[in-house]
């Protein structure tokens, strides 16, 4: 038996016996002994408390939001994003990124300015390693996703975090040394989406399969 079945029998165990409890009343009740009845049936519901757990991910406070005024071409510029599981729950997750160009602006800013992603203890000026990266240089106009795939079930890609762990996820973007005189004053705004869900293979290894 897998570890999702096993609990998925489990937590019908405990609906089926709340349903059962609450069944004593009447029965009781038919034997002409009503008070005792609903005094035994709240005996037996009390302990019956079941708590849903929590799915939480968030930005930790290491996060360094990424403002960059006046940017040429060749110019980087450096973020960092820490991911907490501050749930009950251990989680993998996705990352996407979102953009806006400012009104009147271009899209080309978006091809002009590219993203690379690794991980980290602390955020230097490049990756560490060719294997810290999480996600290559691109444009962030095709980006879309940096990492992971939020389709239900660990997929390539996908990032573990156990309850109470973080991802330091620093990044640098980078204006192209062939960006036009047009692009000139013209404003990119960029947002990260993270995407998770339980991590089940997780649990079950922990809980012994």
């Amino acid at each position: 038996m897998s570890g999702a079945t096993s609990r998925r029998r489990r937590a019908e165990t405990l609906i089926v016996f709340a349903a059962i409890a609450l069944g004593v009343p009447v029965a009781l009740s038919g034997l002409g002994s009503t008070s005792d009845a609903r005094f035994g049936a709240n005996e037996t519901l009390g302990p019956n408390a079941l708590a849903a757990a929590t799915l939480s991910i968030g930005s930790g406070s290491g996060t360094v939001d990424l403002v960059v005024e006046s940017m040429a071409p060749g110019d980087r510029a450096r973020g960092r994003l820490d991911v907490v599981n501050d749930g009950s729950l251990p989680l993998v997750y996705a990352l996407d990124l979102d953009y806006d160009v400012a009104p009147g602006a271009s899209a080309a800013i978006a091809e002009a300015l590219s993203i690379e992603m690794w991980v980290a203890t602390s955020c230097g000026d490049t990756p560490p390693s060719q294997g810290a990266v999480v996600a290559p240089r691109r444009p962030i106009a095709v980006v879309g996703r940096l990492f992971g795939n939020p389709t239900a079930g660990v997929q390539p890609g996908d990032r573990r975090l156990g309850v109470g762990e973080r991802d330091t996820l620093c990044y640098s973007v980078t204006m192209a040394l062939d960006a036009t005189n047009a692009l000139q004053g013209q404003t990119l705004t960029q947002s990260f989406r993270a995407r998770a869900e339980h991590d089940l293979e997780t649990e079950e290894g922990g809980a012994g399969g």
